[in-house]
């Protein structure tokens, strides 16, 4: 009896416990129901079965065409490139969507290649002959198109044109340089000689002793040039070999072009001084004819412009006024010829004067008593009489 009565509570207890269950379940379904409701009333949370398609209706355009990295401008380089950026990835782009602007005498210049991917691509194009300056353009005939298939600046040709990307200075002419003069061009064991020069570009220079071109010799100085400006390069004794040296002056623009030109300067390493072992008439010649000539020959190679009417002079005995007369030199014979304007009096005793102003190729004055010590440089002098 006490059995059975306890079998009914515990069979009540499970009846209330699955109710009570039930009862949970059937509030958590209605509160869902209630919450999907709202969100498709209120349009707040979409399924999560369901994707947003959005239609790309906005064309691409050029943004920019610049020129290429790692590129110099003024360039005197056969080709050159560009990187062209889109402001969204595009298909379709090939050399034939590109021309040119050119400028001054370039001619000839052809786009070569096209080649990237996205929004950034690059152009190479051969720079032709001449000089002036060139840009790249894009001309739009709708080949090029986005990923929705949305053509270049929209529907139409031309409506994507691209004319204001940056150029390039093509400059394929060396500069010229002018020696204007070369001070002495002789130069002896010590001493310099100046070179003055000039070019009709600005531009790095470099002078150079020897070699073949630019980049050869050895060079002795270099600086930057401003066009017209005349420049002075002195020469040093020490920077020449003996005999004939060639000197280049070189320029190079800022396109890397380079120009130059070369003057000559001899070296004679000779200290010996000059002296005159010959001369007509001789020292104290008489009987000598009123139209004679004077003439001085030297004992070795003389600086031609060191012998003239101030460096070989005539006086008439007892006059301190020279006689006027022409004065030439002959290197093959090493003599200088004096002619005087008039011809000489008859009966009257002249002076001949070489002066130590003479200098011969290594630049030494001439000293006619050299072999002396402490004595300083000596003048040749000698005297004649003219016949009656």
């Amino acid at each position: 009896m006490v059995l059975c009565a306890f079998g009914r509570f515990e069979f009540m207890g499970r009846r209330r416990r699955r109710l009570e269950r039930d009862a949970r379940r059937r509030a958590q379904r209605l509160a869902r129901l209630q919450r999907d409701g709202h969100r498709r009333r209120h349009n707040t949370s979409p399924p999560s079965n369901t994707r947003t398609v959005i239609a790309d209706t906005t064309a691409p355009t050029v943004v920019q065409v610049n020129r290429a990295a790692n590129t110099t401008n003024p360039t005197n380089a056969s080709s050159v490139g560009w990187d062209v950026t889109f402001s969204e990835g595009v298909t379709g782009v090939d050399t034939s969507d590109f021309a040119f602007t050119a400028t001054g005498g370039l001619g000839g210049a052809a786009v070569s290649n096209a080649g990237g991917s996205g929004t950034t691509w690059t152009v190479t194009a051969n720079t032709g002959s001449g000089d002036g300056t060139l840009r790249l353009d894009l001309k739009d005939d709708d080949s090029i198109a986005d990923l929705a298939t949305s053509p270049l600046g929209g529907p139409g040709a031309g409506n994507g044109n691209f004319t204001t990307g940056k150029a390039y200075t093509i400059d394929k002419t060396a500069p010229t340089v002018t020696i204007v003069s070369t001070s002495p061009s002789t130069a002896g064991a010590s001493g310099q000689s100046t070179i003055t020069w000039n070019a009709n570009e600005n531009g790095s220079y470099s002078v150079h002793v020897g070699g073949r071109d630019c980049s050869t010799g050895t060079q002795i100085t270099s600086g930057n040039y401003t066009t017209p400006n005349n420049v002075q390069t002195n020469v040093g004794a020490a920077a020449l070999s003996d005999g004939s040296n060639t000197i280049r002056v070189c320029v190079r623009d800022a396109a890397g072009n380079a120009g130059s030109k070369t003057t000559t300067i001899t070296k004679n390493s000779d200290t010996m001084a000059p002296r005159v072992t010959r001369t007509v008439p001789v020292a104290n010649a008489t009987g000598v004819v009123p139209a004679a000539n004077v003439t001085a020959t030297f004992s070795e190679d003389m600086n031609a412009f060191t012998i003239n009417g101030t460096t070989f002079q005539l006086f008439k005995k007892g006059s301190t006024k020279k006689l006027a007369a022409a004065v030439s030199y002959s290197a093959s014979t090493d003599t200088a010829t004096l002619d005087p304007t008039s011809s000489l009096q008859g009966g009257a005793t002249y002076k001949a004067v070489v002066s130590t102003v003479a200098r011969d190729l290594a630049g030494n004055f001439l000293d006619q008593n050299s072999a002396s010590t402490g004595t300083g440089l000596q003048e040749m002098a000698w005297s004649f009489t003219v016949r009656k």
